[in-house]
């Protein structure tokens, strides 16, 4: 410890006292800095490690959802000092050699609570979802012959000149994201799997759009099938 010669614990019920601790009563001395000197685009870094090892430099590799570093701010409430917002980075797949796959997830307390609670994250595909849905977006793309939906893919324009297949993604691991489709020709568009619940609602199905130029269809993820939440 610095600065002072107690130990402070922190969280909603004081329950984690860090073992490294820097105590100071203005700016300078509650703040930590690094300095790199270097004719170089390079900055400093702070980095934070994680291991299933049981014991220091006994390596084991960590495994899908280890939460590998943790950034929290806590505030005195009086009596604890409870978390009012944290960013994590969290192991997003099955790991390997020279493979590390990770997300990172904010979350902040909500007016009246004592813990976090997750609000965005960004996998590893570089999709973000929220707490209430997911989304992504990129520029329309154009389909000439049967497609797979990629994963940056929102705004797709059919151009086949026969019926048109799209293979949608599972829905299940897209929750809350939107897929607008429009055909510029007279020719069906469906889906390869029954995962589309029509306008009106009903069992899912196959069909997207009918045969006829113009016609468009937003599709939203319910966690369980593609929904057709408007159309024309």
């Amino acid at each position: 410890m610095l600065g002072y010669g107690t130990s402070v614990a922190v969280g909603a019920t004081s329950a984690s006292a860090p073992q490294f601790q820097s105590h100071g009563t203005d700016a300078g001395g509650a703040q930590g800095n690094f300095y790199r000197w270097a004719n170089s685009v390079g900055g400093s870094t702070i980095g934070m490690f994680k291991s299933r090892g049981t014991s220091p430099g006994a390596r084991a590799i960590v495994q899908n959802g280890d939460t590998l570093a943790t950034v929290i701010g806590y505030g005195d409430d009086g009596v604890n000092a409870p978390p009012a917002a944290s960013i994590s980075i969290v192991v997003d797949g099955t790991p390997g050699v020279g493979d590390m796959p990770g997300k990172v997830k904010i979350s902040t307390t909500s007016d009246g609570a004592a813990a976090v609670t997750d609000r965005v994250t960004v996998d590893n595909r570089g999709f973000m979802s929220m707490v209430s849905g997911s989304f992504g977006r990129s520029g329309p793309v154009t389909k000439s012959a049967d497609f797979t939906v990629g994963d940056a893919e929102n705004s797709i324009i059919v151009t086949k000149g026969s019926s048109c297949v799209a293979t949608l993604p599972s829905a299940s691991s897209w929750p809350g994201r939107e897929i607008l489709i429009k055909t510029t020709v007279a020719f069906t568009t469906v889906s390869a799997s029954a995962n589309v619940v029509p306008l009106a609602g009903g069992a899912a199905g196959t069909a997207i759009l009918a045969a006829t130029a113009g016609k468009w269809a937003l599709l939203i993820s319910d966690g369980t099938n593609w929904v057709v939440q408007m159309a024309a």
